[in-house]
């Protein structure tokens, strides 16, 4: 499902893959946006790793409702949310 601007919201993303763990937040952005954040950190910290083994959320914060959104990482690196 592609994100719509009725989702830009303050995220906070996290993945892991064993003991390897990335965050990141994202003010008033899209959770695909805050998990690519996330996806760049994990990058920096372990450059050498199958992506496609990650597991990545993102969670909205601040006032209303809050979503929490479970993605995976496809074969080009992007983030896919997982129904």
């Amino acid at each position: 499902m592609p994100s719509t601007t009725n989702e830009l919201a303050n995220w906070y993303a996290a993945g892991s893959f064993g003991s390897s763990l990335a965050v990141a937040t994202c003010i008033r952005c899209t959770p695909e946006q805050a998990v690519r954040l996330a996806i760049a950190r994990a990058r920096e910290r372990y450059p050498r790793t199958d992506w496609t083994q990650w597991k990545f959320t993102a969670e909205e914060f601040g006032f209303g409702r809050k979503l929490l959104l479970h993605f995976r990482v496809d074969t080009e690196g992007e983030p896919v949310r997982v129904h």
